[in-house]
C-alpha cells in the first residue's frame, strides 16, 4: 500500500483510497494514527539556522547590569540592560557594517567598562575597544595595522589593566602585555619566541601555563616558573578540542592546582584536577 507523508504525518494515498474496504481502510488508518501519535514534530530550519536574537550574555562585576549581543539595524552590536528590566535594553555601539563578534572575546572589565575585540571590515586583524555602559563612550585601546591582538585575561586584583596578547613582534606568535585602561601603556609580560598557546595566567597576571601543538596533532602542556618552561603532561590528538581554549584551564588561590576539562580514556569531558607542586 502507498502510504504519503503530508506536513510530517502519514496518510493513504487518494489513489490508493479508492480501492480500499471499508474495513481496510479503518484498520489502516488506525495503523496511521498510532504511528502518527508517536511522531515527534520535527525542528522548523529557521529556528536551527537562521541568526541569534541574543548572544553571549554577561553579568557586570557589581551584579547590576546585563550585557548581550543582539542586532541592531542588522548589524550585532552590544545592548545592555539592568538585571532587573531586560525589556529596557538599549544598544552601546552602533556598528554598522560587520559588527561586533563574541570572537576572539567580550567582557566586562573590573571598571565597570566592557571591553571587546573588532576587526576591519572582516581583516582578522583584531582591535582592543572598550565601551562604558552608561555613556556609550567608545575608546580604541590597543590597534595597530597588521597586527592580531587578543583578551587574555581581567582580573579583580588589577582592574586597571588588562591581560592581552599581540602577534606585533612576531606574526606566527602572540606574546603578553599588561594593558593599563586608563593611560593605553604596554608593558610586556612574556616574548613568546616558541610560538606557544594558549597561554594561561592567574590573578595576578603571572603566566603559569603554557600549551603547544605536536607535530602529531596533539598537544603538550608546561608550567611556567622563575622563567623555565617544565613538561607537565599531554593529551592525544582526539582530545584537544576539549582542552583549547583560555577558559578552560584555572587555578586555585595558591596556584599549585590547575583545573581543565579532560576526555583523555573517555566519550565525555570532565573537569580534571593536577597538582602543580614539583
Amino acid at each position: 500500500m502507498i502510504i504519503l507523508v503530508s506536513n510530517f504525518k502519514f496518510v493513504i494515498s487518494n489513489e490508493k483510497e479508492k480501492y480500499m474496504s471499508n474495513m481496510e481502510k479503518s484498520s489502516i488508518e488506525n495503523s496511521i494514527k498510532e504511528v502518527n501519535d508517536k511522531m515527534v514534530e520535527l525542528i522548523p530550519r529557521e529556528i536551527l539556522f537562521s541568526d541569534y536574537d541574543k548572544s553571549d550574555v554577561e553579568i557586570s562585576p557589581d551584579g547590576k547590569y546585563i550585557s548581550f549581543l543582539a542586532p541592531y539595524n542588522g548589524v550585532s552590536n552590544i545592548w545592555v540592560a539592568p538585571v532587573n528590566d531586560i525589556n529596557s535594553a538599549k544598544p552601546i555601539t552602533k556598528e554598522n557594517e560587520r559588527g561586533i563578534t563574541p570572537f576572539p572575546r567580550l567582557i566586562w572589565s573590573y571598571t565597570g567598562e566592557i571591553i571587546y575585540t573588532k576587526d576591519n571590515k572582516g581583516d582578522e586583524n583584531w582591535g582592543i575597544f572598550s565601551v562604558n555602559p552608561l555613556t556609550g563612550e567608545n575608546k580604541t585601546l590597543f590597534s595597530q595595522e597588521n597586527v592580531q591582538a587578543q583578551i587574555l585575561k581581567v582580573s579583580r586584583s588589577i582592574p586597571n589593566e588588562i591581560l592581552i596578547m599581540a602577534n606585533a613582534r612576531d606574526k606566527s606568535a602572540y606574546d603578553i602585555y599588561r594593558l593599563n585602561l586608563k593611560t593605553k601603556e604596554l608593558k610586556t609580560v612574556f616574548e613568546n619566541k616558541e610560538n606557544f598557546f594558549p597561554l594561561t595566567a592567574n590573578e595576578d597576571y603571572n603566566l603559569i601555563l603554557l600549551s603547544k601543538f605536536r607535530e602529531d596533532g596533539g598537544m603538550d602542556f608546561f608550567l611556567y616558573k622563575d622563567g623555565k618552561v617544565i613538561f607537565i603532561f599531554g593529551i592525544n590528538v582526539e582530545d584537544t578540542l576539549t582542552a583549547i581554549g583560555q577558559s578552560y584551564y584555572e587555578f586555585d588561590a595558591s596556584d599549585n592546582k590547575l583545573y581543565f576539562f579532560d576526555s583523555t580514556n573517555r566519550d565525555t569531558r570532565a573537569l580534571a584536577e593536577i597538582d602543580l607542586i614539583f
